[in-house]
């Protein structure tokens, strides 16, 4: 809750009534406002390496997956957005 809140997609109040709040309309929020809010190094996470490393692979994998991981993390983040809280509550009732 406190990464949605970071990202101003909910508010707190605290004390006996208090608790969380959307900030915008659920027809406003997508699953990709929230999953970036929540993601912050994104899906795919790749072990840093040496460039240096005397292993063939570990000193280019990065490199190489960097290109292919950047599209499909672009992919899933725009078909999130199809999708926002109303629908999902809209699925539920």
């Amino acid at each position: 809750m406190r990464d949605l809140e970071k990202a101003s997609l909910v508010s707190s109040a605290s004390g006996r009534t208090g608790g969380f709040a959307l900030t915008r309309e659920p027809a406003s929020i997508t699953l990709a406002d929230i999953y970036r809010a929540v993601e912050e190094d994104g899906t795919f996470r790749v072990h840093k390496v040496d460039p240096q490393s005397p292993c063939p692979v570990g000193c280019q994998i990065l490199g190489i997956l960097s290109r292919p991981l950047r599209s499909a993390e672009n992919a899933l983040a725009s078909s999130l957005a199809e999708t926002t809280l109303a629908d999902i509550a809209a699925q539920i009732a």
